[in-house]
């Protein structure tokens, strides 16, 4: 459909001056250019009988698309019998177009290869059966030719037949200006050698490729396949010559459903192949999404409510659209994490003074009351007077080794002097069991962290003491505050 639509095109065209890029190569059009002469290059898996009529003089070659679908003109000719262009008339298989009789310049370019004496292949410019011009590339018994025959009324008249180099791919050109004729020849394409000129006046009717054989006697004929890759008028070439195939999108990979735990994110992903470019419109429950547009989707952070939604995308190019299968997204409800366990018993001294004890070798006082920082009551540790040992602590405390833990706390001293916090050994030789530092207090409530890995014994113990000491900080008459004690586990 492609093809026909540039066909169309060309012809529409003839009459301008100028086309910017048309199907991705564009179109050099010049001021009154023929456009009559229709480039193909026979990139279908099947040739376009509404341009070319194959003609096929002795109903013995086979006509073929090779390499379908990016294709090639096959013309296969059998052995044993001469399918040559000379006196007698034309018997090469070939495939023509109509054109109209002004000046023009077609490319051949043929892939097959000149392996045996007298295979041939070329262009044919026809006025009828006995008027035409002969303009080939053949190989004689040890060397590849350029020939151009005219032929007037059926006499032929050899106006060019000179050694070439060998190469493959060979590519023929014909340029007509007026009743002058230059045939050209190249192995790239590009750069071009010119062989014949000759004056011959011709009403061209039509052009087309063909293959052919012959030899002496007749029999020893070699098989041929000629491979014609393409056949342009130069003024409008197909570019890229076999370009794109135009795919509709297809899902190769599809997306997968997805088991994922509230609060986490799901990612849904499509491999998709295609003419590009692929346009992506990910849906969900058959909705679009906004800004979805990539060849993955990730979604936020779910919640219960989306549990059984259904993902899917639709992929969209030029050519159509593919809509992948959906994807199931199951949301299962988030397990609380179990709390975790505070190693310190009454932490927030909500039951007073139970399982904390204070010590002083002067005079002080350790009560449970307000202000609180937590809940209704907090440690109150009034230090009457200044001496060498003044401690709250508890003890008791189970550890495991090697273990790391945390201790929190909220704490502040009506002077702003500090405290030292330490877990050691309750009992001789005391041990420190990972944590000794001091705090840095203020005047109001604060919140303190310190991790830590224990140490210092071996097997699980339960004869920890977590101890606050005033000594070295505290003065006479200075009130601290301590509440909400938390040790446990890091995890």
């Amino acid at each position: 459909m492609m093809k026909n639509f540039r066909k169309a095109l060309v012809c529409v065209l003839g009459v301008f001056i100028a086309v910017g890029a048309v199907l991705g190569g564009g179109l050099n059009v010049k001021a009154n250019a023929d456009f009559n002469i229709i480039s193909d290059d026979f990139n279908a898996s099947a040739l376009d009988t509404s341009l070319w009529t194959i003609v096929n003089p002795r109903n013995d070659a086979a006509f073929a698309m090779a390499g379908a679908p990016d294709a090639m003109l096959s013309i296969a000719i059998p052995a044993g019998i001469s399918h040559d262009i000379r006196t007698g008339g034309n018997y090469a298989p070939r495939v023509m177009q109509s054109a109209n009789n002004t000046d023009f310049e077609i490319d051949a370019k043929f892939q097959s290869q000149l392996t045996s004496q007298y295979q041939m292949q070329g262009i044919i410019v026809e006025q009828d059966n006995n008027n035409y011009l002969r303009l080939e590339i053949y190989r004689d018994a040890a060397t590849t030719r350029a020939l151009a025959v005219s032929f007037k009324d059926g006499v032929p008249t050899v106006r060019y037949d000179s050694a070439i180099p060998s190469g493959n791919s060979l590519y023929l050109r014909v340029n007509r200006t007026g009743d002058q004729w230059t045939q050209y020849y190249s192995y790239d394409g590009a750069n071009w050698t010119s062989a014949a000129n000759f004056n011959h006046p011709l009403i061209v009717a039509s052009v087309g490729p063909y293959a052919g054989n012959y030899a002496t006697p007749e029999s020893s004929s070699p098989a041929f396949t000629g491979l014609i890759a393409y056949f342009f008028n130069t003024l409008s070439p197909i570019v890229p010559e076999d370009g794109p195939i135009f795919n509709l999108p297809f899902i190769a990979a599809q997306p997968t459903s997805q088991e994922i735990v509230e609060g986490q994110t799901a990612t849904f992903n499509v491999t998709a192949t295609g003419s590009d470019p692929l346009i992506y419109q990910w849906q969900k429950n058959n909705i679009n999404i906004p800004d979805a547009i990539s060849q993955s989707y990730t979604t936020p952070a779910t919640t219960l409510s989306d549990n059984n939604s259904t993902f899917r995308v639709i992929v969209t190019n030029f050519v159509g659209s593919a809509t992948s299968d959906s994807a199931t997204l199951t949301v299962i409800e988030k397990t609380p994490a179990p709390a975790p366990i505070n190693f310190i018993a009454n932490p927030g001294f909500e039951s007073g003074t139970a399982s904390w004890n204070f010590y002083t070798n002067a005079v002080g006082s350790f009560t449970a009351g307000a202000p609180a920082y937590i809940g209704t009551k907090t440690a109150k540790v009034n230090l009457v007077t200044s001496a060498s040992n003044m401690q709250l602590y508890q003890t008791g405390i189970s550890l495991e080794p090697n273990t790391k833990y945390k201790l929190s706390f909220a704490a502040y001293s009506s002077t702003g002097h500090d405290m030292g916090v330490n877990i050691f050994k309750h009992g001789s030789p005391y041990t420190n069991y990972g944590l000794s530092y001091t705090t840095n207090l203020g005047t109001s409530w604060q919140t303190f962290t310190a991790e830590f890995t224990s140490k210092g014994f071996t097997g699980n113990i339960s004869d920890a003491r977590l101890m606050f000491s005033f000594m070295g900080y505290a003065q006479a008459g200075d009130v601290y505050y301590i509440d909400d004690v938390v040790l446990e586990k890091v995890e």
